[in-house]
């Protein structure tokens, strides 16, 4: 069986009797100056690359003497197609060199200050910013992986560097465009050019964001692929594409195709393969530089794309709007995609109570577990009395569902501030109970919402303000479990009166602060007994929370004597 290897590169002129002399067959052509002029350029030009790669990767002295003199065999050929002489390079190096110097010195240039005071309007000032990452000795083709250096860091340094930048990725988020949004506005407003184009890929990109994102960064171009024909919104058509395209002037442009989508994981925090190009990406291969390519392609799906108004003109973002919402309540009930969209659009309370036949019950996470088995614990060791410290998020309401289930006690007493917290609070425990918790009693009611005399204790939610002056309505033991939420309120003159009336057979307080900024001590009403505790950064650590961004804004208001009153603010 014979096998034939393909080549495509110009060699020196033995090579093909060296070749047969080792009993092959050589397949060859000449490429003369009269006949394949342009394709014999081609070739020479890239052997010429192919040689200098070699020589910049050769250690020894043998290997740089080797590379080097096929370096300069090649390079005297192409000034021979070219119709030039030594002599005239000779002459040219000599010139050059009293102009500008040679490299004798061995001087490494490491950046130029500009005086950008005297530039006129409309002019590109040029800023100079620290670059978060050395600069390579040589830019070189490499992987970044978020692990040594991060797709964040080259991003910035590539940006610093471009007059045009070129994005496109199948999915991205609201966060890595605040992570970045300073040095993006400033490439934007020194007259440079940012064009982004994303997809509506199953779905993943909220819609919503396409408008945040415009009043964000009001300079940059922004388009969302669909199809090219027979437009389906319910599918559109899946451009997964992740490239960033660095067009730079009087200089090299760049790549970045990999794996990360435009998101903060993306950037920063996940695992990912990107493969940056510097150098070998204007070699030439056929017709265009793989850049030239990749900006080509980019260039084709931009015109076949829809901008934010032509979406909202052709009726398309409302359309996909209700779509998105249909298929996240489809992802986070998994249920049927025919459901109304209601989930994501209305609050939890208001969808439960009026679905509640499609309340998948929900299970305790592991971190949950150990909460309920500690709870558990101290209830068989005579406390009745409890604190949870969790961060908010971690799901504190879910946790106090699961454990008045686990205790079989007969009813409870859900205590809050806010009527939010209480009508959130009942969906959580009808996901997790499977059957209607109670009732809600709130401001504006003129009696309770259930009849004292009847056999069976009722379950209760109930806002602080209405309780406090109804308390002796009630036995004192008429509770057996009672879950007090925010339990850092606890030591309010309110919180306190009902604390004080009644006598649960356990009490359990959730907060994520006990700390407060008064510091009277909350920890004496469950006798400093704290079940279960997890701190913000433990919770983001272990996966229960996301990494967050917070942005701070100075303001010069007083709101010292600002009130919440009768559920709003004085």
């Amino acid at each position: 069986m014979k096998k034939k290897k393909f080549y495509h590169k110009l060699v020196r002129d033995k090579i093909p009797d060296i070749i047969i002399q080792k009993g092959k067959k050589v397949e060859s052509r000449i490429l003369s100056t009269k006949n394949f002029q342009n394709e014999l350029e081609e070739a020479l030009r890239n052997k010429i690359l192919e040689e200098c790669y070699e020589l910049f990767h050769a250690q020894k002295k043998e290997e740089i003497l080797k590379e080097g003199a096929d370096l300069l065999e090649i390079f005297m050929a192409f000034l021979k197609a070219k119709g030039i002489t030594w002599k005239e390079v000779e002459e040219c190096r000599i010139q050059r060199k009293k102009e500008r110097g040679g490299f004798d010195k061995n001087i490494f240039l490491i950046s130029v200050e500009e005086d950008i005071s005297d530039k006129k309007d409309g002019e590109k000032k040029l800023e100079t910013r620290p670059s978060l990452s050395p600069q390579p000795l040589f830019p070189f083709p490499t992987v970044i992986t978020n692990r040594e250096e991060s797709f964040y860091e080259l991003f910035l340094k590539e940006l610093e560097e471009s007059s045009s930048l070129f994005m496109g990725s199948a999915f991205f988020s609201l966060e890595a465009f605040h992570s970045l949004h300073f040095p993006l506005q400033d490439f934007l407003r020194s007259g440079s050019e940012i064009r982004f184009l994303t997809s509506c890929m199953n779905h993943f990109n909220r819609p919503q964001d396409f408008l945040s994102l415009q009043k964000l960064l009001p300079e940059m171009k922004f388009r969302v692929y669909l199809g090219e024909k027979d437009i389906q919104l319910e599918d559109p058509a899946p451009l997964h594409l992740k490239v960033f395209l660095f067009q730079k002037k009087n200089k090299p442009s760049s790549m970045i195709i990999g794996s990360s989508n435009f998101t903060l994981g993306g950037l920063q925090l996940n695992q990912e393969w990107n493969y940056y190009s510097f150098g070998e990406i204007h070699v030439s291969f056929q017709e265009k530089s793989p850049f030239e390519k990749a900006l080509q392609e980019f260039e084709r799906l931009w015109e076949r794309s829809f901008s934010l108004s032509e979406l909202e003109e052709n009726g398309y973002f409302q359309a996909l709007e209700e779509i998105f919402y249909k298929k996240e309540e489809a992802r986070l009930l998994k249920r049927d995609t025919s459901e109304p969209a209601l989930f994501v659009k209305e609050p939890l309370s208001k969808w439960t109570s009026q679905n509640p036949d499609k309340c998948p019950q929900l299970k305790p996470k592991e971190e949950q577990k150990k909460a309920l088995k500690n709870l558990q614990t101290l209830r068989y060791q005579g406390v009745d009395k409890a604190a949870v410290i969790a961060a908010t998020g971690f799901g504190k309401t879910v946790l106090s569902a699961f454990d008045f289930q686990q205790s079989g006690m007969e009813n409870f007493l859900f205590l809050a501030h806010r009527e939010l917290i209480l009508q959130n609070a009942k969906a959580v425990f009808q996901r997790v109970l499977g059957k209607d918790p109670g009732s809600i009693f709130k401001g504006g009611q003129a009696g309770l919402p259930f009849n004292l005399k009847e056999r069976s204790k009722q379950n209760l939610f109930a806002m602080v303000q209405t309780l406090k002056n109804r308390t002796s309505q009630f036995p004192r033991d008429y509770f057996d479990y009672i879950i007090l939420d925010e339990f850092h309120h606890a030591a309010a003159s309110t919180y306190d009166r009902i604390l004080q009336y009644f006598q649960p057979r356990f009490l359990l307080g959730m907060t994520a602060t006990p700390e407060r900024m008064d510091g009277r001590d909350v920890l004496k009403y469950c006798d400093y007994n704290i079940a279960y505790e997890i701190r913000l950064f433990d919770a983001i650590e272990k996966g229960y929370l996301s990494p967050f961004l917070y942005f701070a804004i100075y303001d010069e208001t007083d709101y010292s004597k600002v009130r919440w009153q009768r559920g709003k603010y004085n």
